[in-house]
């Protein structure tokens, strides 16, 4: 029960800020204190600015010698590259018209990476801790 509680603080801590952001918004703009031109605005500033921002300090803050693994990056590009060629022949043999083959390779690659990842995770990390993060994952 105690991993349960455990699992439960962690998921709302997460959860419960969203849903606030999410809830203001709606308050907002059904009081219209936002309108169309302001979401518009702000998540162009978000997604060019902030966002780009936020991902370079944290890699900035990175101890990168102590990260950086040139073996893995390579296995990982390498498994990358014959994944999407594999799903983009796959994806012609079965004669998927040009539009459907970009969505067949982009939903596929990203089907195996979540489930190879999870895979790879699983070995990786305790089971105890393995258990939080699956039971986090589908709450």
């Amino acid at each position: 029960m105690n991993l349960y509680l455990e699992t439960l603080l962690f998921t709302s801590d997460i959860v419960v800020p969203i849903f606030f952001i999410v809830f203001l918004g709606y308050l907002l703009r059904r009081y219209r204190v936002i309108d169309d031109g302001f979401v518009t605005t702000s998540s162009r500033l978000v997604f060019t600015i902030t966002l780009p921002a936020l991902v370079f300090m944290s890699i900035s803050q990175t101890d990168f010698k102590a990260v950086f693994n040139p073996e893995l990056l390579l296995l990982f590009t390498g498994f990358t590259l014959v994944t999407v060629a594999l799903l983009w022949w796959l994806s012609g043999r079965m004669q998927l018209a040009d539009n459907a083959r970009g969505v067949f390779v982009q939903g596929r690659f990203a089907a195996t990476l979540v489930s190879s990842g999870w895979r790879y995770a699983s070995t990786c990390l305790p089971s105890r801790v393995w258990l939080r993060h699956l039971l986090c994952w589908h709450v």
